[in-house]
């Protein structure tokens, strides 16, 4: 495509896709931190990291933690196989936020309409879908890993598929078509240059 050439954009909307390239690349690294912070220093049993509840925490496996008692001992294993299997979620969403910040990044220097911008959404949208997937497949994992201790007959192995679910999964679906109906555009508007 010929359509390289940046765009001069409004300062308020380049500073504002600067603004946000940097929020996904923060974000990108704060997950990971904290993921790391919550597997080696959380009490799992009381969903607390350094005396503060965990319930802010961006990883979907907290919101159900608390649906199932953690009756035996954490060991260094559990906390290991724990972080390992919250990667499975969590390396997609960082690999979303990566893929966004080079989108905004791209956006924040004027070059809009690109196939490498088009080819970042539709990486976003396949990113929200794996990441949706996972996330049940993560969330099943887990209360398998932290009830493993637990007495007989006190194992769990949960499997939550929920209203978010679906609508994350129509958000993928609506942004991929977007980006498909604007590389349609660029394809047309390409047509259009050549015919004159």
């Amino acid at each position: 495509m010929k359509f390289k050439h940046p765009y001069e954009l409004k300062q308020s909307l380049a500073t504002l896709s600067k603004i946000l390239a940097i929020i996904f690349t923060a974000t990108m690294i704060f997950d990971f931190i904290f993921e790391i912070a919550f597997w080696t220093f959380a009490d799992l049993k009381k969903q607390t990291l350094f005396s503060m509840p965990v319930s802010f925490s961006f990883s979907a496996f907290r919101q159900y933690i608390d649906s199932f008692k953690i009756l035996g001992e954490i060991t260094p294993m559990m906390r290991f196989l724990g972080w390992i299997a919250s990667l499975l979620s969590l390396s997609v969403l960082m690999y979303l936020y990566y893929t966004l910040s080079q989108l905004f990044s791209a956006f924040s220097k004027g070059y809009i309409f690109t196939l490498e911008n088009i080819s970042r959404i539709k990486k976003s949208s396949k990113a929200l879908i794996v990441f949706m997937l996972l996330t049940i497949v993560t969330n099943s994992l887990l209360t398998l890993i932290l009830s493993m201790n637990n007495p007989v007959g006190e194992r769990y192995l949960g499997i939550t598929v929920g209203t978010a679910n679906l609508r994350d999964l129509v958000i993928a679906l609506v942004i991929m078509v977007a980006a498909y109906v604007m590389e349609q555009g660029l394809e047309l508007e390409e047509e259009r240059q050549l015919t004159i």
